[in-house]
C-alpha cells in the first residue's frame, strides 16, 4: 500500500473528481479517497484489475493509505471529501488524456 503523504489539489477533471496527491517518494496520483462509497471504491479496483489483466493500457494503479493528520490539518478545499484510511489511486501519466 502507498502512503500519501500530500494533498495537492482536487482535480476539475472526471465525474467524481479525485484528488491530486503525491506519495512517500513524490510520484503524482489521482486519489479517491475512503470517503467515497465502499461500491465506487470497489469498482475502481476491479476495473483496473481486470484491464490489467486483459492487457489494456492503464495507468499503474495502487490502494493508498491517507492519514488522519493529513485531511485534518489540510487547508484545501473540501478536503474532507478526500477522508482518511484507505482509498485508490492510479499514477499521474504526463500527456495522458481523459476519455469522454
Amino acid at each position: 500500500m502507498i502512503e500519501i503523504n500530500e494533498v495537492i489539489r482536487r482535480s476539475d477533471q472526471g465525474v467524481t473528481r479525485p484528488f491530486v496527491c503525491r506519495d512517500e517518494q513524490g510520484r503524482q496520483l489521482w486519489v479517491k479517497g475512503p470517503a467515497w462509497s465502499s461500491k465506487e471504491l470497489a469498482a475502481e479496483w476491479i476495473c483496473a484489475r481486470l484491464a490489467h489483466l486483459w492487457g489494456l493500457p492503464l495507468a499503474e494503479y495502487s490502494l493508498v493509505s491517507v492519514a488522519d493528520d493529513l485531511i485534518r490539518l489540510s487547508a484545501i478545499p473540501q478536503i474532507a471529501s478526500l477522508g482518511s484510511g484507505t482509498g485508490f489511486g492510479s499514477f499521474h501519466v504526463e500527456g495522458a488524456a481523459e476519455l469522454d
